[in-house]
C-alpha cells in the first residue's frame, strides 16, 4: 500500500531534510524580488494575472532539486494560468552554464544574499510553495510528485481555473486519471558529479545519477562482488522516472513496475549461477559488543571518504557493505534481524577486519565453496 512507501534519504545526495518552517498554510507569502532574473523572455508580461504561483527553492548541485525540474517544465506547459518561478542562491553565470545541460523553461531568480530564502524560512532544498492569487500559501513542502499535488488543488478548488482555460484544464485532469503509468530511462548527461538522489513515493519513483551497479543492488539485491560478468558498463549512471496515476497501483506493484521497466528499458536479463570461489564467513564472537540501535530507520553515509556509517543496520547490511565496497564475497553464519549502529573504514581491508573484531566482536573467517553470482546479459 502507499503508506508502506517512504521517502528514501540518500546521504550521497546534496540534500538537507528540513523544510521552510517559518511560514505555513494560509500565511501571506513574502515579496519575491530577486537581485535579477535568468530566462524571463517576457514571461511575466504574458502571465500577468495568474491564479496560482509556484515558487521552487533549489540550487544547481542539488540532485533532488534537479530531479524535479522536468515536473515544473511540464506544469508551465500544461497550465498557462499558473506562474512557475524558482529561486536560487547560485550566481547567474552558474545557472546559465547549468541551463546548457538541463532545460529550464521558467524564470530563475538569483538570490545570492539569500534575502528571499530567509524570508520564506527555507532551511532545506528543494522546498516548494504554491501561492494563490491573494498571495497566501496554499501548499508547502518537498516537490516530488508536485504535479499530483497541484492536480488535487485544482480539482478541489475549480474556481482557480479561469473560464477560458477550464475545458482545456479539465481535459488534462481527465487524461491524467486515465493513465496507468509512464516510465522513462536515459543515460545521465547533466554532470552532477557525485551528487545523486533516490525518491520513492506511493505514486512516483525518481532516480537521478544512479549507476547500474547501484541500481542492481538497491532493486535486485545483487552486490558488486556477485556480478560475475556484464554486457553493460555497470558504472554508467542513469536518470529514471516512473509515474503512476491510478490509485489501485499500490506500493508493492509500484516497485514491481520499477524493476520490470528497468530490465525492459536496459534490454537485459539477470542470470544467477553457482561458482566455486573463496569467501568469508561473518561470525559473531561476542554479542555484548553489539549495541542495539534506537533509530527508527536505517540510514547510511560515507564521511570524509574514510568511513561508512550505518544507523539501525542489520548484520546483512554489513555483509552487503563488505561485498559492495571491498568486492569480497561474504556469508552470514548467524541470522540476526536486530538493528545496530556501525562505523567502518572503507579503504583499508586490514583496518576493517580489526575494527569488526575489536569493536563489534565479529570475525571474518576465510572459507571456500559454492557461491551464487550473476551475469548481466543483453537480451
Amino acid at each position: 500500500m502507499f503508506k508502506k512507501w517512504f521517502l528514501l534519504l540518500v546521504f550521497t545526495s546534496t540534500f538537507f531534510f528540513s523544510f521552510g518552517q517559518d511560514l505555513k498554510f494560509g500565511d501571506k507569502a513574502p515579496e519575491i524580488n530577486p537581485e535579477e532574473w535568468f530566462y524571463t523572455e517576457d514571461y511575466f508580461e504574458n502571465i500577468s494575472k495568474p491564479t496560482l504561483t509556484i515558487v521552487d527553492f533549489w540550487f544547481t548541485h542539488c540532485a533532488p532539486c534537479v530531479a524535479t525540474i522536468p515536473d515544473f517544465n511540464q506544469i508551465k506547459a500544461k497550465y498557462p494560468f499558473i506562474k512557475v518561478i524558482s529561486i536560487t542562491f547560485d550566481d547567474k553565470e552558474k545557472v546559465e552554464e547549468f541551463s546548457k545541460k538541463v532545460a529550464l523553461t521558467y524564470p530563475v531568480g538569483i538570490d545570492s544574499e539569500r534575502k528571499i530564502i530567509s524570508a520564506f524560512g527555507v532551511h532545506g532544498y528543494p522546498t516548494t510553495f504554491i501561492i494563490n492569487e491573494e498571495g497566501r500559501i496554499v501548499w508547502e513542502g518537498y516537490p516530488v510528485g508536485i504535479q499530483k499535488k497541484l492536480e488535487k488543488i485544482l480539482k478541489n478548488q475549480n474556481k482557480l481555473i479561469p473560464k477560458e482555460f477550464q475545458d482545456q484544464t479539465n481535459n488534462i485532469l481527465r487524461q491524467s486519471n486515465q493513465e496507468s503509468y509512464s516510465f522513462s530511462l536515459k543515460p545521465h548527461d547533466i554532470g552532477m558529479g557525485a551528487s545523486s538522489s533516490t525518491n520513492l513515493t506511493g505514486t512516483e519513483a525518481i532516480l537521478l545519477n544512479k549507476n547500474l551497479k547501484d541500481i542492481l543492488f538497491r532493486y535486485f539485491g545483487i552486490t558488486s562482488a556477485r556480478i560475475h560478468s556484464s554486457d553493460l558498463n555497470i558504472e554508467q549512471a542513469y536518470d529514471v522516472k516512473l509515474n503512476m496515476s491510478k490509485p489501485e497501483v499500490d506500493g508493492k506493484n509500484s516497485l514491481t513496475l520499477l524493476k520490470y521497466n528497468l530490465l525492459k528499458e536496459l534490454d537485459i536479463h539477470l542470470q544467477g549461477r553457482d561458482v566455486e570461489d573463496n569467501y568469508y564467513n561473518l561470525i559473531i564472537l561476542d554479542n555484548s559488543k553489539l549495541v542495539k540501535s534506537d533509530d527508527k530507520f536505517f540510514g547510511e553515509g560515507i564521511y570524509r571518504n574514510e568511513y561508512w556509517k550505518a544507523r539501525g543496520a542489520k548484520l546483512n547490511d554489513i555483509k552487503n557493505f563488505i561485498e559492495n565496497y571491498y568486492n569480497k564475497l561474504v556469508e552470514l553464519k548467524t541470522e540476526d534481524n536486530t538493528r545496530y549502529n556501525f562505523t567502518l573504514p572503507i579503504h583499508n581491508w586490514e583496518a576493517l577486519i580489526s575494527e569488526l573484531k575489536i569493536t563489534y566482536g565479529i570475525e571474518m573467517e576465510q572459507a571456500s565453496g559454492k557461491m551464487i553470482v550473476y551475469d548481466i546479459l543483453k537480451n
